[in-house]
């Protein structure tokens, strides 16, 4: 297992011409949203996510020639994967300036959250009672740290199994030393990596049983993804 991230910050000072010599690299399923995005923060970080499963891609030992013929399918929950090679299993996410991607021979979720003000109010409606209280308990210092690990915890084992948080997220309920989350509706469980290694932003990668974390995300330079 890989983590693979890069920063898009640079982007945002680019003109958007520039970019358009980027989009051949994308998936040609990528392509076809991107043209569909108003936002263009939301085009920096789709360019960014593509281009960062490309670059994972290669990594992996695939070929230039094998990419350029990928075809991206989704399940009926929306979970993404590559059609030709379905022993590449990946997981994108992005928030703020940063991207990163998830790299495994088997199924996995990754979710990055950009650390903003938590909200006792948000804890308290979508975490589970034991974890709302597990917050309420921690050092003032502590208690942002603790939310976005839960929250991250909970959006990546919503991504491994592809049904998301959508349908609420209090029934995916972490351990204490946050290693394990156990889905209590369907009994469950998965192992879970939280590193807080990007100054501001909190990752976690969530996998079944069997699975060992790597020690550190491996961050790239923006532009090594367009090589």
């Amino acid at each position: 297992m890989k983590i693979y991230a890069a920063n898009t910050e640079a982007l945002k000072t680019m003109q958007e011409e520039i970019w358009s010599e980027w989009i051949h690299l994308l998936d040609c399923t990528r392509r076809e949203r991107i043209v569909e995005l108003k936002q263009k923060k939301d085009r920096i970080q789709s360019i960014g996510a593509g281009l960062l499963l490309r670059y994972s891609f290669l990594r992996e030992g695939y070929t230039v020639a094998q990419w350029e013929q990928i075809k991206i399918q989704r399940s009926i929950s929306g979970k993404p994967s590559i059609v030709q090679y379905p022993e590449f299993c990946y997981s994108l996410s992005h928030s703020g300036d940063w991207v990163i991607c998830g790299v495994h021979s088997k199924e996995l979720g990754a979710d990055i959250q950009e650390m903003r003000p938590w909200k006792e109010k948000v804890a308290k409606r979508f975490f589970a009672q034991e974890e709302y209280e597990r917050i309420l308990r921690a050092q003032e210092v502590e208690k942002q740290n603790m939310f976005y690990k839960l929250w991250t915890a909970k959006e990546s084992y919503g991504k491994l199994t592809g049904d998301g948080i959508g349908k609420g997220i209090s029934q995916y309920l972490t351990s204490d030393d946050f290693t394990m989350i156990i889905d209590t509706e369907k009994d469950i469980k998965a192992k879970i990596e939280v590193y807080d290694t990007i100054l501001d932003y909190m990752v976690c990668i969530c996998v079944k049983e069997g699975s060992t974390f790597p020690k550190d995300i491996e961050v790239v330079d923006w532009k090594k993804l367009l090589k």
